[in-house]
C-alpha cells in the first residue's frame, strides 16, 4: 500500500498537530507573534538591500505582478494588435540601444 500526502495536506496536518498540542495561552502568543511578523517591516541587513515592506505588502506586490504577467501573456497570445504594438515598441528600443555609442563603449569596457 502506498500513501501519498500532498504538500498542502502535510502543511495542514502539521499546523493542526502543533496547534492542538499547545495550550490556549501559547496558541494566542503564537498567533499574535505571527500577525506581528506579517505586519512588521523587514529589518535592514548591512549586507543586503532590504526594503521596508511588510511580508503582507511584499506578498500583495508579488501577486499583483504575477497577475499582470499572466495578463500580458494572455494578450500576446490572443490580441494581434497588442502583439504588433509590443513588437514595434521592442524594435524601437533595440534600435535605440544599438545606436547608443556611449552605452556600447561602456559595455565593451566591461567585457574582458
Amino acid at each position: 500500500m502506498e500513501l501519498k500526502i500532498t504538500p498542502e495536506q502535510m502543511t495542514q496536518l502539521l499546523s493542526t498537530t502543533i496547534l492542538d498540542k499547545i495550550s490556549k495561552e501559547d496558541r494566542d502568543v503564537l498567533i499574535a507573534k505571527a500577525i506581528e511578523h506579517l505586519l512588521t517591516p523587514a529589518q535592514k541587513d548591512p549586507y543586503y538591500k532590504v526594503n521596508s515592506d511588510t511580508v503582507l505588502t511584499r506578498a500583495f506586490k508579488e501577486a499583483a505582478e504575477f497577475v499582470a504577467r499572466q495578463e500580458v501573456v494572455s494578450e500576446l497570445k490572443t490580441n494581434e494588435k497588442f502583439k504588433s504594438q509590443m513588437r514595434e515598441m521592442l524594435a524601437k528600443v533595440m534600435d535605440k540601444l544599438a545606436n547608443d555609442e556611449a552605452l556600447i563603449a561602456r559595455i565593451g569596457g566591461c567585457v574582458c
